[in-house]
C-alpha cells in the first residue's frame, strides 16, 4: 500500500505433473493401456517406470517445488534464504515479488513488471489467471479506495465454524470478552469426569477452527485459544462450556478484522515497533510462565504470538527477559525479509517492555547471583541494542499491547488492546496514548 503497488494471484495448472522424478519407482500398468498396445487384457507381471511424477506419489510436492524454483531462477528471480516460496526481480520493467504456496502464486509489483512475470512463467506452465487478489488461501483482501488502509478476515472459515456450532451454542447468551477476566484453565485430573470421545472430536474440530483464525486475522482470541488447545487429548465440561463461550463470541463479532492502517514516515522509512509481555507462571498446571508478543510493520500488525515458555522462571525480569527474546528473535527475521526486498527500515527499532528489570538486564551486561542462570541465547538482544538496531523503551502495564496474550483480560482492558490490532471497534483515540517513538 505504501508503494502503491498492485497484486495479482496466478494459479499453475496441474502443477504435481511437471516434477521430474528421480528415484525408480515402478507402477502396474494403468488400466486401458493394453487397449491402446492392442493387447486382450494387461499382463500381471508387465510395470512401467515412472519418468515423471504423477498425482498420488509422496515425490510429487517436493519435485515440483525444485522444478518451479529452479524455472524462476533462469528467469532471473531471487531466492530468499530466509523464506524459499519468496522471490524477486527487479528489472527495466519494475519490481515484482512472488509468494509461493504450493501451485498458487501471488505476485505483487508495478504493473509492468507484473505483466511480464504472468508472460514469462505462462512461456513454461499452464497457468489460470484469477485476477487482482482478493481471496488468497481463505483469507480475503480488501482496500480503501485511496490504499492507504485495508483489511483480512476470514469469511469462509467463520461460516464453517457457524454451520458446525449453530445449535450448540444457540442458547448461550452474548459475551464482550472471549473468557472470563482472570480466569486460567487447568487440566483435569485422572480421576476427573471427562467429555466422551464424539463430544472430545468436536472439541477437537473447534480448536482447529479457531487456531486457522487466530493464525491469520484474529489475534485477539490468541491467548483464549491457546489455553484451550492444551485440553486436546481430553477435556472437561467445563472446559467444553468453555471453549463454546470463545466461539459464540467469534461468531458474534465475525465482523471484526485483522487492522490494516499504514503509518508513513516523512521520509518513506518503514517502522517497526513491537510490544512484549510475561505472565508470571502463568500456567497453573506446571507453573511455567507464558510469553504474549505482537510486531507492527508501518503501524499493521504482521506478527502475534501468545505461548506457554519452556522453563520455570525465578522471577517475573526473568520471564520478561525470555519474553523479550522471543519478541527479538520475530522482529529479526522481519528485519531480514524487509531487507531482502530493499525495504529501508528506520532505525532503532522500538521495543516496548513494561518490566524495568527486564530493561536493565537487556540493556548491561551484568552478573549477578539472580540472573547467572539465565541462557546465553537469551543474551543476544545485547549485541542488537549495542549495535543501534533495537532500542527498549519502558510502557505501562495497561498500554502494554501485548498484553492481551497473556492473560483474560477486564473488558475494559481487552477492548482497548483489542483495538490496536482489529477493526470492527468505536474508536476512543487509543492512539494518542501511545508512547512517543523518540
Amino acid at each position: 500500500m505504501i508503494k502503491n503497488w498492485n497484486a495479482e494471484l496466478i494459479d499453475i495448472e496441474t502443477a504435481f505433473l511437471h516434477g521430474d522424478m528421480e528415484e525408480l519407482i515402478f507402477m502396474d500398468l494403468p488400466e486401458g493401456l493394453n487397449i491402446i498396445e492392442g493387447l486382450d487384457e494387461n499382463d500381471d507381471e508387465d510395470c512401467v517406470i515412472l519418468d515423471e511424477c504423477i498425482y498420488g506419489t509422496v515425490q510429487s510436492a517436493r519435485q515440483w517445488a525444485k522444478k518451479f524454483k529452479q524455472t524462476l531462477k533462469k528467469l532471473n528471480f531471487e531466492v530468499s534464504l530466509l523464506d524459499p516460496c519468496l522471490m524477486s526481480r527487479s528489472d527495466e520493467h519494475g519490481t515484482s515479488i512472488l509468494c509461493i504456496y504450493v501451485d498458487d502464486v501471488l505476485i505483487i509489483g508495478n504493473q509492468k513488471a507484473i505483466d511480464k512475470t504472468i508472460e514469462d512463467i505462462e512461456q513454461v506452465f499452464d497457468i489460470r489467471k484469477e485476477g487482482k487478489l482478493n481471496d488468497y488461501l481463505g483469507c480475503i483482501i480488501e482496500f480503501s479506495d485511496d490504499n492507504t488502509s485495508g483489511t483480512i478476515h476470514q469469511p469462509h472459515t467463520l461460516n464453517k465454524l457457524e454451520r458446525k456450532f449453530k445449535d450448540v451454542i444457540k442458547t448461550i447468551r452474548n459475551y464482550e470478552t472471549p473468557s472470563a477476566p482472570g480466569s486460567h484453565l487447568i487440566r483435569p485430573k485422572n480421576n476427573d469426569l471427562k467429555i466422551d470421545s464424539e463430544t472430545q472430536a468436536m472439541y477437537r474440530s473447534g480448536i482447529g477452527m479457531l487456531l486457522y483464525l487466530t493464525k491469520h486475522t484474529r489475534p485477539d482470541i490468541a491467548n483464549a485459544v491457546r489455553e484451550h488447545s492444551r485440553m486436546m487429548d481430553g477435556a472437561s465440561k467445563e472446559h467444553l462450556n468453555s471453549l463454546l463461550r470463545i466461539i459464540k463470541y467469534v461468531i458474534d463479532t465475525k465482523n471484526h478484522t485483522l487492522k490494516m492502517k499504514i503509518t508513513r514516515n516523512d521520509e518513506n522509512l518503514f517502522n517497526i515497533k513491537g510490544y512484549s509481555d510475561s505472565d508470571y507462571a502463568g500456567n497453573k498446571d506446571d507453573r511455567k510462565n507464558l510469553t504474549g508478543l505482537v510486531v507492527y510493520c508501518a503501524g499493521v500488525p504482521v506478527a502475534w504470538k501468545s505461548k506457554g515458555q519452556k522453563t520455570v522462571s525465578l522471577s517475573s525480569t526473568e520471564s520478561e527477559y525470555y519474553a523479550i527474546s522471543e519478541l527479538c528473535t520475530e522482529i529479526i527475521y522481519i528485519k531480514q525479509l524487509l531487507e531482502f526486498l530493499q525495504v529501508t527500515i528506520n532505525y532503532p527499532i522500538i521495543i516496548r517492555v513494561d518490566n524495568v528489570g527486564a530493561m536493565f538486564l537487556a540493556n548491561n551486561p551484568v552478573l549477578s547471583q539472580r540472573t547467572k542462570h539465565i541462557s546465553v541465547r537469551h543474551h543476544f538482544v545485547r549485541e542488537f541494542i549495542e549495535d543501534g538496531i533495537l532500542k527498549i523503551v519502558f510502557v505501562k502495564s495497561k498500554m502494554n499491547h501485548a498484553d492481551i496474550f497473556t492473560k483474560n483480560l477486564s473488558r475494559d482492558l481487552y477492548e482497548q488492546h483489542k483495538k490496536s490490532i482489529m477493526n470492527g471497534m468505536e474508536d476512543k483515540n487509543d492512539d494518542n496514548n501511545d508512547e512517543n517513538d523518540n
